[in-house]
Protein backbone atom coordinates (compact mmCIF):
# COMPACT_ATOMS: atom_id res chain seq x y z
CA UNK A 1 0.00 0.00 0.00
CA UNK A 2 1.47 3.65 -1.01
CA UNK A 3 1.81 5.85 2.04
CA UNK A 4 -0.15 8.41 2.63
CA UNK A 5 2.92 10.81 2.49
CA UNK A 6 3.24 9.97 -0.94
CA UNK A 7 1.42 12.26 -2.60
CA UNK A 8 0.78 10.37 -5.54
CA UNK A 9 -1.32 8.10 -3.13
CA UNK A 10 -3.85 11.29 -3.10
CA UNK A 11 -4.76 12.09 -6.64
CA UNK A 12 -4.00 15.66 -6.20
CA UNK A 13 -3.20 18.02 -9.33
CA UNK A 14 0.22 18.31 -9.13
CA UNK A 15 -0.27 22.05 -10.49
CA UNK A 16 -1.50 23.06 -7.51
CA UNK A 17 -0.52 24.03 -3.81
CA UNK A 18 -3.05 22.25 -1.71
CA UNK A 19 -3.42 24.16 1.72
CA UNK A 20 -6.89 23.99 2.20
CA UNK A 21 -7.46 20.39 3.31
CA UNK A 22 -9.73 21.70 6.36
CA UNK A 23 -12.62 23.04 4.17
CA UNK A 24 -13.00 19.72 1.69
CA UNK A 25 -10.53 17.35 2.45
CA UNK A 26 -9.21 15.20 -0.17
CA UNK A 27 -9.70 11.31 -0.69
CA UNK A 28 -6.91 9.00 -1.39
CA UNK A 29 -6.36 6.78 -4.38
CA UNK A 30 -7.92 3.42 -1.97
CA UNK A 31 -10.94 5.09 -0.88
CA UNK A 32 -12.07 6.51 -3.96
CA UNK A 33 -10.97 3.15 -5.37
CA UNK A 34 -13.67 1.61 -2.67
CA UNK A 35 -16.38 4.18 -3.12
CA UNK A 36 -16.50 3.05 -7.05
CA UNK A 37 -17.07 -0.27 -5.91
CA UNK A 38 -20.08 0.77 -4.30
CA UNK A 39 -21.31 2.92 -7.02
CA UNK A 40 -20.82 -0.27 -9.07
CA UNK A 41 -22.67 -2.93 -6.36
CA UNK A 42 -25.81 0.06 -6.51
CA UNK A 43 -25.66 0.63 -10.27
CA UNK A 44 -25.72 -3.08 -11.24
CA UNK A 45 -29.29 -3.76 -9.59
CA UNK A 46 -30.56 -0.49 -7.94
CA UNK A 47 -33.71 -2.12 -7.00
CA UNK A 48 -31.69 -4.58 -5.38
CA UNK A 49 -29.60 -3.05 -3.33
CA UNK A 50 -32.23 0.26 -2.03
CA UNK A 51 -35.06 -2.40 -1.40
CA UNK A 52 -32.69 -5.43 0.74
CA UNK A 53 -29.23 -4.49 1.38
CA UNK A 54 -29.03 -0.82 2.34
CA UNK A 55 -30.39 -0.78 5.46
CA UNK A 56 -27.94 -3.79 6.47
CA UNK A 57 -24.90 -2.11 4.95
CA UNK A 58 -25.58 0.94 7.08
CA UNK A 59 -25.96 -1.02 10.06
CA UNK A 60 -21.98 -1.97 9.12
CA UNK A 61 -20.83 1.28 8.98
CA UNK A 62 -22.31 2.04 11.78
CA UNK A 63 -20.81 0.05 13.57
CA UNK A 64 -17.13 0.69 12.31
CA UNK A 65 -17.71 4.21 13.20
CA UNK A 66 -18.99 4.03 16.16
CA UNK A 67 -15.72 1.73 17.29
CA UNK A 68 -13.36 5.06 15.81
CA UNK A 69 -15.09 7.52 17.65
CA UNK A 70 -15.92 5.40 20.50
CA UNK A 71 -19.58 6.13 20.93
CA UNK A 72 -22.79 4.31 21.39
CA UNK A 73 -23.40 2.56 17.60
CA UNK A 74 -27.73 2.52 18.27
CA UNK A 75 -27.06 6.68 18.75
CA UNK A 76 -25.24 7.26 15.59
CA UNK A 77 -26.85 8.76 12.83
CA UNK A 78 -24.56 8.61 9.07
CA UNK A 79 -25.79 11.83 7.42
CA UNK A 80 -23.60 13.35 4.66
CA UNK A 81 -22.29 16.44 6.64
CA UNK A 82 -22.47 18.35 9.45
CA UNK A 83 -24.78 20.86 8.03
CA UNK A 84 -27.21 18.05 7.51
CA UNK A 85 -26.73 17.21 11.56
CA UNK A 86 -27.36 20.92 12.15
CA UNK A 87 -30.55 21.47 10.19
CA UNK A 88 -31.64 17.96 11.94
CA UNK A 89 -30.63 18.72 15.62
CA UNK A 90 -32.69 22.23 14.57
CA UNK A 91 -35.82 20.47 13.32
CA UNK A 92 -35.86 18.36 16.25
CA UNK A 93 -35.33 20.40 18.73
CA UNK A 94 -38.83 22.13 19.98
CA UNK A 95 -38.37 25.54 20.64
CA UNK A 96 -41.10 28.43 22.02
CA UNK A 97 -41.50 31.84 21.93
CA UNK A 98 -38.73 33.92 23.66
CA UNK A 99 -36.82 30.56 23.57
CA UNK A 100 -33.38 31.35 23.07
CA UNK A 101 -30.67 29.74 20.73
CA UNK A 102 -27.02 30.13 21.50
CA UNK A 103 -23.95 30.47 19.16
CA UNK A 104 -21.05 32.64 18.78
CA UNK A 105 -19.45 35.11 16.07
CA UNK A 106 -16.62 32.17 15.33
CA UNK A 107 -20.02 29.53 14.61
CA UNK A 108 -20.11 27.79 11.07
CA UNK A 109 -22.16 29.89 8.79
CA UNK A 110 -24.49 26.55 7.91
CA UNK A 111 -25.25 26.05 11.42
CA UNK A 112 -25.69 29.69 12.06
CA UNK A 113 -28.53 29.82 9.50
CA UNK A 114 -30.00 26.66 10.48
CA UNK A 115 -30.44 28.74 13.83
CA UNK A 116 -31.71 31.34 12.73
CA UNK A 117 -34.83 29.87 10.35
CA UNK A 118 -35.34 27.71 13.24
CA UNK A 119 -35.82 30.73 15.59
CA UNK A 120 -37.62 32.50 12.72
CA UNK A 121 -40.42 30.03 13.00
CA UNK A 122 -40.59 29.26 16.45
CA UNK A 123 -40.41 33.38 17.55
CA UNK A 124 -37.14 32.64 19.63
CA UNK A 125 -34.41 34.41 19.99
CA UNK A 126 -30.65 33.43 18.22
CA UNK A 127 -28.00 35.19 20.86
CA UNK A 128 -24.56 35.56 19.55
CA UNK A 129 -21.83 35.26 21.87
CA UNK A 130 -18.84 37.80 21.28
CA UNK A 131 -15.66 36.68 21.01
CA UNK A 132 -11.93 39.16 21.03
CA UNK A 133 -11.13 40.52 18.41
CA UNK A 134 -7.43 38.95 18.40
CA UNK A 135 -6.33 35.79 19.80
CA UNK A 136 -7.70 33.55 17.75
CA UNK A 137 -6.21 30.16 18.61
CA UNK A 138 -7.46 30.63 22.03
CA UNK A 139 -10.54 28.10 23.57
CA UNK A 140 -10.84 29.41 26.56
CA UNK A 141 -11.78 33.00 25.47
CA UNK A 142 -14.64 30.90 23.53
CA UNK A 143 -15.42 29.31 26.38
CA UNK A 144 -15.91 32.14 28.55
CA UNK A 145 -17.97 33.95 25.96
CA UNK A 146 -20.42 31.48 25.58
CA UNK A 147 -20.58 30.75 29.52
CA UNK A 148 -21.46 34.69 30.17
CA UNK A 149 -23.75 34.60 27.28
CA UNK A 150 -25.98 31.61 28.87
CA UNK A 151 -29.41 32.35 30.63
CA UNK A 152 -32.08 31.02 32.07
CA UNK A 153 -34.20 30.42 28.76
CA UNK A 154 -31.31 29.28 26.77
CA UNK A 155 -32.53 26.51 25.25
CA UNK A 156 -29.95 25.26 23.11
CA UNK A 157 -26.07 25.85 23.04
CA UNK A 158 -24.53 25.30 19.70
CA UNK A 159 -20.62 25.24 20.96
CA UNK A 160 -18.09 23.98 18.64
CA UNK A 161 -15.23 21.75 19.41
CA UNK A 162 -12.53 23.07 16.56
CA UNK A 163 -14.17 26.46 15.43
CA UNK A 164 -13.62 26.70 11.65
CA UNK A 165 -13.06 30.29 10.82
CA UNK A 166 -10.24 30.91 13.64
CA UNK A 167 -9.13 27.60 14.09
CA UNK A 168 -9.19 27.37 18.06
CA UNK A 169 -9.56 24.00 19.98
CA UNK A 170 -12.25 24.08 22.86
CA UNK A 171 -12.64 21.89 25.86
CA UNK A 172 -16.34 21.20 25.31
CA UNK A 173 -16.77 19.85 28.85
CA UNK A 174 -17.36 22.99 31.13
CA UNK A 175 -19.37 24.53 28.91
CA UNK A 176 -21.79 21.21 28.83
CA UNK A 177 -22.00 20.87 32.73
CA UNK A 178 -22.80 24.55 32.99
CA UNK A 179 -25.76 24.22 30.29
CA UNK A 180 -26.59 20.44 32.21
CA UNK A 181 -26.95 22.41 35.10
CA UNK A 182 -29.17 25.20 33.70
CA UNK A 183 -31.52 22.79 31.76
CA UNK A 184 -30.31 23.88 28.61
CA UNK A 185 -29.83 21.27 25.65
CA UNK A 186 -26.34 20.92 23.70
CA UNK A 187 -25.17 20.64 20.48
CA UNK A 188 -20.95 20.29 19.95
CA UNK A 189 -20.19 21.21 15.91
CA UNK A 190 -17.15 18.46 15.43
CA UNK A 191 -16.46 19.15 11.91
CA UNK A 192 -12.95 19.14 12.12
CA UNK A 193 -12.49 16.88 14.94
CA UNK A 194 -12.75 13.47 13.74
CA UNK A 195 -9.13 12.16 12.60
CA UNK A 196 -7.60 15.60 13.98
CA UNK A 197 -7.92 14.83 17.55
CA UNK A 198 -8.39 10.97 19.35
CA UNK A 199 -12.38 11.20 19.77
CA UNK A 200 -14.74 10.17 22.54
CA UNK A 201 -17.57 11.08 21.20
CA UNK A 202 -19.62 10.81 24.34
CA UNK A 203 -16.99 11.79 26.94
CA UNK A 204 -18.78 15.59 27.29
CA UNK A 205 -22.19 14.16 27.98
CA UNK A 206 -23.40 16.89 24.66
CA UNK A 207 -26.95 15.88 23.66
CA UNK A 208 -26.01 16.40 20.40
CA UNK A 209 -22.80 15.80 18.67
CA UNK A 210 -21.73 16.01 14.42
CA UNK A 211 -18.57 15.79 12.81
CA UNK A 212 -17.36 14.70 9.43
CA UNK A 213 -15.25 12.05 8.35
CA UNK A 214 -14.45 13.73 4.53
CA UNK A 215 -12.20 16.05 6.39
CA UNK A 216 -9.67 14.47 8.11
CA UNK A 217 -10.45 11.07 8.33
CA UNK A 218 -9.16 10.13 4.50
CA UNK A 219 -13.20 9.60 3.39
CA UNK A 220 -14.86 10.69 0.35
CA UNK A 221 -17.28 14.02 0.07
CA UNK A 222 -20.38 13.59 1.95
CA UNK A 223 -19.71 11.40 4.55
CA UNK A 224 -20.55 12.68 8.22
CA UNK A 225 -22.44 11.61 11.76
CA UNK A 226 -24.54 12.40 14.45
CA UNK A 227 -24.21 11.22 17.62
CA UNK A 228 -27.68 11.62 20.13
CA UNK A 229 -28.22 10.61 23.30
CA UNK A 230 -30.78 8.09 24.52
CA UNK A 231 -33.45 10.74 25.63
CA UNK A 232 -33.47 12.59 22.33
CA UNK A 233 -33.72 9.30 20.01
CA UNK A 234 -37.26 9.10 20.19
CA UNK A 235 -37.42 12.98 19.16
CA UNK A 236 -35.42 13.20 15.85
CA UNK A 237 -37.02 14.17 13.31
CA UNK A 238 -34.99 14.84 9.46
CA UNK A 239 -35.16 18.29 7.79
CA UNK A 240 -36.21 16.30 4.81
CA UNK A 241 -38.41 13.82 5.61
CA UNK A 242 -39.22 10.95 3.07
CA UNK A 243 -40.86 7.62 2.33
CA UNK A 244 -39.27 6.10 4.86
CA UNK A 245 -39.11 8.34 8.44
CA UNK A 246 -41.79 6.14 9.67
CA UNK A 247 -38.78 3.82 10.39
CA UNK A 248 -37.52 5.74 13.61
CA UNK A 249 -34.38 6.45 14.78
CA UNK A 250 -32.31 5.96 13.32
CA UNK A 251 -33.04 4.85 10.04
CA UNK A 252 -35.64 7.36 9.21
CA UNK A 253 -32.96 10.03 9.33
CA UNK A 254 -30.50 8.12 7.33
CA UNK A 255 -32.76 7.74 4.15
CA UNK A 256 -32.93 10.79 2.13
CA UNK A 257 -34.26 9.31 -1.37
CA UNK A 258 -32.39 8.35 -4.30
CA UNK A 259 -28.67 9.62 -3.52
CA UNK A 260 -25.49 8.78 -3.90
CA UNK A 261 -24.41 7.12 -0.46
CA UNK A 262 -21.18 5.47 -1.61
CA UNK A 263 -19.37 8.38 0.41
CA UNK A 264 -20.45 6.57 3.52
CA UNK A 265 -20.08 3.15 2.84
CA UNK A 266 -16.30 3.68 1.53
CA UNK A 267 -15.76 5.18 4.87
CA UNK A 268 -15.00 1.94 6.81
CA UNK A 269 -12.15 2.04 4.15
CA UNK A 270 -10.86 4.95 5.36
CA UNK A 271 -10.55 4.57 8.59
CA UNK A 272 -9.24 0.94 8.25
CA UNK A 273 -6.47 3.65 6.30
CA UNK A 274 -5.71 5.57 8.93
CA UNK A 275 -5.19 2.56 11.47
CA UNK A 276 -2.69 1.50 9.16
CA UNK A 277 -1.10 4.44 8.71
CA UNK A 278 -0.81 5.27 12.22
CA UNK A 279 -3.53 7.82 12.87
CA UNK A 280 -1.73 9.27 15.88
CA UNK A 281 1.63 9.89 14.73
CA UNK A 282 -0.15 11.26 11.38
CA UNK A 283 -1.81 13.89 13.86
CA UNK A 284 1.63 14.58 15.42
CA UNK A 285 3.46 15.43 11.76
CA UNK A 286 0.69 17.30 10.71
CA UNK A 287 0.59 19.66 13.60
CA UNK A 288 4.37 19.90 13.61
CA UNK A 289 4.06 20.85 10.21
CA UNK A 290 1.29 23.65 10.38
CA UNK A 291 2.88 25.20 12.82
CA UNK A 292 6.35 25.41 11.38
CA UNK A 293 4.47 26.95 8.08
CA UNK A 294 2.34 29.44 9.99
CA UNK A 295 5.32 30.56 11.49
CA UNK A 296 6.91 30.94 8.24
CA UNK A 297 4.01 33.20 6.84
CA UNK A 298 3.97 35.38 9.56
CA UNK A 299 7.83 36.13 9.37
CA UNK A 300 6.86 36.57 5.76
CA UNK A 301 4.02 39.17 6.75
CA UNK A 302 6.49 40.94 9.43
CA UNK A 303 4.22 40.06 12.55
CA UNK A 304 4.89 37.39 15.83
CA UNK A 305 4.04 33.69 15.00
CA UNK A 306 1.12 32.73 16.74
CA UNK A 307 0.99 29.92 20.23
CA UNK A 308 1.47 27.07 18.53
CA UNK A 309 -1.73 24.83 17.96
CA UNK A 310 -2.01 21.35 19.02
CA UNK A 311 -4.44 20.79 15.73
CA UNK A 312 -3.57 20.86 11.90
CA UNK A 313 -4.92 23.41 11.23
CA UNK A 314 -3.94 27.12 12.46
CA UNK A 315 -5.11 31.08 11.77
CA UNK A 316 -3.70 34.59 10.95
CA UNK A 317 -4.55 37.70 10.72
CA UNK A 318 -3.72 39.33 7.50
CA UNK A 319 -2.73 42.99 7.53
CA UNK A 320 -5.87 45.15 6.40
CA UNK A 321 -3.82 46.36 3.22
CA UNK A 322 -3.92 43.00 2.17
CA UNK A 323 -7.65 42.41 2.45
CA UNK A 324 -9.74 45.18 4.28
CA UNK A 325 -13.28 43.53 3.53
CA UNK A 326 -14.89 40.90 2.10
CA UNK A 327 -14.74 41.65 -1.43
CA UNK A 328 -10.55 42.06 -0.38
CA UNK A 329 -10.48 38.93 0.79
CA UNK A 330 -12.77 37.08 -1.94
CA UNK A 331 -10.13 38.62 -4.24
CA UNK A 332 -6.73 37.91 -2.80
CA UNK A 333 -7.57 34.74 -2.30
CA UNK A 334 -8.78 34.09 -6.29
CA UNK A 335 -5.24 36.53 -6.78
CA UNK A 336 -2.97 33.30 -5.20
CA UNK A 337 -4.91 30.80 -6.88
CA UNK A 338 -3.79 32.37 -10.20
CA UNK A 339 -0.82 33.58 -9.37
CA UNK A 340 0.84 31.01 -7.44
CA UNK A 341 -1.79 28.20 -7.69
CA UNK A 342 -2.29 27.62 -4.23
CA UNK A 343 -5.79 26.97 -2.55
CA UNK A 344 -5.43 29.02 0.81
CA UNK A 345 -8.78 30.02 2.67
CA UNK A 346 -9.09 33.79 3.51
CA UNK A 347 -11.77 35.09 5.02
CA UNK A 348 -13.54 37.58 7.81
CA UNK A 349 -13.44 36.28 11.10
CA UNK A 350 -14.12 38.44 14.11
CA UNK A 351 -14.24 41.66 12.00
CA UNK A 352 -10.77 41.16 10.77
CA UNK A 353 -9.34 39.56 7.54
CA UNK A 354 -7.34 36.14 8.31
CA UNK A 355 -5.77 33.19 6.40
CA UNK A 356 -6.24 29.62 7.58
CA UNK A 357 -3.28 27.61 6.90
CA UNK A 358 -3.86 23.35 7.03
CA UNK A 359 -1.31 19.99 7.13
CA UNK A 360 -2.04 16.88 6.06
CA UNK A 361 -0.05 14.15 5.39
CA UNK A 362 0.57 15.35 1.17
CA UNK A 363 1.89 18.31 2.47
CA UNK A 364 5.75 19.65 2.91
CA UNK A 365 7.87 22.69 4.15
CA UNK A 366 8.40 23.86 0.97
CA UNK A 367 4.52 24.62 0.24
CA UNK A 368 4.74 27.46 2.94
CA UNK A 369 7.97 28.11 2.24
CA UNK A 370 6.17 29.08 -1.42
CA UNK A 371 3.49 30.65 0.21
CA UNK A 372 5.53 32.83 2.59
CA UNK A 373 7.67 34.14 -0.41
CA UNK A 374 4.89 35.12 -2.41
CA UNK A 375 3.40 36.76 0.33
CA UNK A 376 5.99 38.33 1.38
CA UNK A 377 6.34 39.77 -2.55
CA UNK A 378 2.64 41.22 -1.89
CA UNK A 379 3.63 42.76 1.57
Amino acid sequence: MTALSDRAAWGLAPDVLHLNHGSFGAVPNVVRAEQDRWRDIIRANPTGFFSRRFTEEFDAVRGVAAEFLHADPSGLVLLPNVTFAAATVMASVPLARDDEVLITDDTYEAVRVAARYACARAGARLIQASLPSSAFGDGGAVTEAVQRALTPRTKLAIIDHITSPTAALIDPAPTVRLCKANGTAVFIDGAHAPGMLALNVGQFGADFYAGNFHKWCCAAQGAAFLAVVPEWRGRMRSPVPGSESGLGFPAGIEWWGTMDYSALLATPAALDLLRVHGVDELRERNAALVNAGAALVSRSLEQEPVAPSPISMVTLELPSRLAPDVAGCRALRARIATELGAEVVITMARSRAVLRLSAQAYNRDEDFQRLAVYLAMLS
